[in-house]
């Protein structure tokens, strides 16, 4: 378990609160070197004081590099190659060398190496190296949590891909596959019932109604415009049995004149048809999406005879 103090140098100008765990022996026999004892031997170190060891020579507390701003150099001198280098760090003065060189060659060997963090610290390293991998991961992963549009992007996806001429290719996942039709049928069925609604309001539009569907069943199914545009031409269809196969041949007649009163003998037709001519030309003098469009109304039709 770790505890909690608070570490200050010598002079009192640098404190510094540490979390440590505790051990029965932290170096064995290795002894704290006193520097002021050997700094005589090289004329670099004579001049530097050194912090005096106490009654305990034994290594009491080891700084690990999770505490780094206690063990940088502030100032470093240096002797010939080979020699101690005294250094000026955060908690006070020290020396680097080997101890078997400075000391008795008697000392302790290790074999262990431990490194000790507390469990807070430990779990965010956890943390950070987990997401680390997560970004790193080439393969793909399936999170759970695509919508009905991207489940269907990636089908799309996987059941157009083909190899072809050294490369892959795709469909566009977002652009709509003409041959798969939305359902309208209720859509269908509002727009019937408001068109039934609308004409049981008003009983001159209804009735023109009805007179356009005899109309259409009897004479527009009828006929066409010519290839060359030069009238209107009557598709008369009459049935023929030939080995059991129902066949329909059509025969072309050419019709003397479009409006012939024989055939459009009634007043409300004429009017009709004018009203269908004059909102043809009005839609060519307009943008498409300002044109007419629907079944003709009441206003039109009684416009026609005008």
């Amino acid at each position: 378990m770790p505890v909690e103090f608070e570490l200050k140098s010598l002079d009192g100008e640098v404190t510094h609160n540490v979390s440590a765990f505790m051990t029965e022996k932290m170096t064995e026999d290795m002894e704290v070197i006193d520097w002021n004892e050997y700094a005589g031997r090289w004329d670099h170190l004579k001049k530097i004081e050194f912090p005096k060891i106490g009654q305990k020579s034994t290594v009491d507390l080891l700084i690990g590099v999770d505490h780094a701003d206690l063990l940088y150099s502030r100032q470093e001198i240096r002797g010939d190659e080979g020699e101690p280098i005294a250094r000026l760090t955060p908690l006070g003065r020290t020396c680097i060398e080997r101890p078997a060189r400075i000391t008795t060659p008697n000392h302790t060997n290790f074999n262990r190496t431990y490194f000790t963090q507390s469990q807070s610290k430990s779990t965010d390293v956890d943390n950070i190296l987990r997401q680390f991998w997560e970004i790193e991961e080439t393969s793909s992963r399936d999170y759970g949590t695509m919508n009905a549009e991207d489940h269907l992007a990636v089908n799309k996806v996987k059941n157009s891909m083909k190899y072809q001429d050294g490369r892959y290719q795709v469909a566009i996942p977002w652009k709509e596959d003409p041959s798969n039709l939305p359902e309208n049928y209720d859509m269908a069925l509002k727009r019937l019932k408001n068109t039934g609604k609308r004409l049981a309001k008003d009983p001159e539009l209804s009735r023109a109604y009805s007179n356009n569907e005899k109309y259409e069943s009897l004479e527009m199914k009828k006929t066409k415009f010519c290839k060359d545009r030069s009238g209107l031409t009557e598709i008369k269809t009459s049935p023929q049995k030939s080995d059991s196969t129902l066949v329909t041949v059509r025969k072309a007649e050419p019709v003397t004149s479009p409006l012939d009163p024989t055939r459009f003998s009634s007043w409300l037709r004429l009017k009709r048809v004018r009203a269908w001519i004059n909102r043809f030309m009005n839609n060519c003098k307009q943008p498409r999406d300002k044109q007419t469009n629907g079944e003709l109304t009441s206003e039109e039709i009684n416009d026609s005879q005008n």
